[in-house]
């Protein structure tokens, strides 16, 4: 952004709006991100709006712009909303890096595998992104049921790959 100078709009009252924004949007259920959602109402205020000189007319168009900006907040799963949050990788990763990585993976296949049909079934459904209601539907059972299942299943998968990641720590020292 340029200069506050080239908005002719009082900088304490922008400042009282972006705090009045942000709490709005946390009220609204935005929880940590209200920050964020004050701060790309103010992107799209300044991209598109900055002509407007009037503070009443700036404030209505601020929170419109942040009633949105929350819908969209609260649709996107956290993992997307930012770049900041998204793990991207390092293109300079060494080698020793992207092996352990890849024994990790093994493991953790090796850990799925040895586990009862009934888990893999409902762990691949799950990676797939399906909800509880679509996973019951395809297992034909009850969406509570799923959620013991999908319990005991991680406590099967966390148990194997202790066994695993042991054994694997045995033959590496011994």
């Amino acid at each position: 952004m340029s200069d506050e100078r080239d908005w002719p709009i009082d900088p304490k009252f922008l400042a009282s709006l972006r705090v009045r924004l942000a709490e709005y949007a946390a009220y609204k259920g935005v929880g940590n991100r209200a920050e964020d959602v004050a701060q790309e109402t103010f992107v799209v205020l300044w991209k598109k709006y900055r002509h407007v000189t009037d503070t009443t007319e700036v404030a209505r168009i601020a929170y419109a712009i942040c009633r949105l900006k929350v819908l969209e907040a609260i649709r996107t799963p956290r993992g997307e909303a930012l770049d900041e949050e998204l793990d991207i990788a390092d293109p300079q990763r060494g080698i020793e890096d992207k092996l352990r990585e890849a024994e990790r993976f093994e493991l953790l296949k090796r850990a799925v595998h040895a586990l009862g049909t009934r888990c893999q079934q409902l762990i691949k459904l799950r990676l797939l992104g399906r909800s509880t209601k679509e996973i019951s539907s395809a297992m034909d059972a009850q969406p509570g049921t799923i959620h013991v299942w999908e319990h005991r299943c991680r406590k099967q998968l966390i148990a194997e790959l202790q066994r695993l990641t042991a054994v694997a720590s045995g033959q590496a020292h011994g």
